[in-house]
């Protein structure tokens, strides 16, 4: 049995699960530390590179506190900081996949390809056409550098960095979620993109996975533009938007419309595919899943489908054991418990 963490770097907070592998994994602890800058990914300031470093030298200390350094950690970035796509190469050894890759570098990577890193997950081999599918995750040195520094400064060990899709993605695999379906469409929403999934969960297959380029922004936006409000209260409305809102819902229920046709061009694409669609959407929308889940329910072309949080599926007991007084909060540290699964 070894302790590990998951680590989930959101734009302004970490949140970090401590795990004891083997049998059911057991969380030991939860934590949600502040970062005190608007966005680490972002162009920081002198300044905000002083309140980064010596927010750091904080959160070491509550983390040695509860003796939780000197741990490998998994690590989760946003997926807008990352591209995934499944992408199709000609039947290649394990050793030459990277080769191919670059190859079709153009093609395939939205990068300078010497200021790129990659990651690659098979998915299926066809050997009869010599063909191999992919997941392709790339992201920019300089983030995974960066991330890789932050976290070294808390005194814990980075030994995997990866988008928020892939961390959900085998936490449905592996049966953490309890989630009856086969079909899944899993929708995440990001501050800039939208990471749009449907999965096979019986198959143990990604059948698609497409990045539209709405995200939460695009709604603080209109509500900022309507109404004369600055960005924070923008956001802060938005996050708590009601039934009732009216007013406020006349603004955000036209650009959800258009984000709504996107989602139905994926489900239709889906329907043409496989002859099926799912019959749920899961959702994760950090801060506004309320929000969003009011505008699903409230969209002619989504309501047929039950738009369920993923904050608000079961864990499986099967799986995942805690202390009680942990239980309540675990749901909400989902991504830090995909990292280390």
């Amino acid at each position: 049995m070894s302790g590990k963490l998951g680590v989930y770097l959101k734009e302004d907070l970490l949140e970090l699960v401590s795990v004891t592998e083997g049998g059911p994994l057991r969380v030991n602890d939860l934590a949600s530390l502040e970062l005190k800058v608007r966005d680490i990914y972002g162009d920081l300031t002198l300044e905000e590179e002083k309140l980064l470093a010596t927010q750091a030298s904080v959160n070491r200390k509550i983390l040695e506190s509860k003796k939780l350094t000197e741990l490998d950690a998994a690590v989760v970035i946003p997926d807008e900081k990352c591209s995934l796509q499944i992408i199709k190469l000609p039947l290649v050894s394990e050793r030459e996949i990277l080769s191919a890759i670059e190859l079709q570098s153009e093609e395939f990577v939205p990068y300078p390809i010497d200021k790129a890193s990659f990651d690659y997950q098979v998915l299926s081999v066809n050997k009869e056409t010599n063909e191999m599918y992919l997941l392709l995750i790339v992201s920019l040195k300089k983030v995974i550098d960066q991330i890789s520094d932050y976290v070294l400064s808390l005194g814990v060990y980075p030994t995997a960095i990866e988008p928020e899709s892939t961390a959900f993605f085998r936490l449905i695999f592996n049966s953490f979620l309890e989630i009856k379906e086969n079909l899944i469409m899993a929708i995440n929403i990001g501050v800039n993109s939208t990471q749009v999934s449907l999965l096979n969960k019986s198959q143990q297959q990604l059948v698609t996975t497409n990045n539209l380029g709405i995200g939460a922004l695009f709604f603080y936006k209109a509500l900022e533009n309507n109404l004369n409000l600055p960005r924070q209260a923008a956001k802060e409305l938005f996050a708590t938007l009601g039934h009732n809102d009216a007013n406020v819902l006349k603004i955000v229920t036209p650009p959800f419309e258009e984000f709504a046709k996107n989602i139905n061009k994926i489900l239709l694409s889906a329907l043409d595919k496989l002859g099926a669609l799912p019959k749920q959407i899961y959702l994760h929308a950090p801060g506004n899943e309320a929000t969003f889940s009011t505008l699903f329910k409230g969209n002619p072309i989504l309501q047929p489908y039950q738009v369920i949080p993923f904050s608000q599926i079961m864990l499986s007991p099967a799986k995942v054991v805690t202390d009680p007084k942990l239980l309540p909060k675990l749901n909400q540290f989902l991504v830090s418990l995909g990292a280390v699964v």
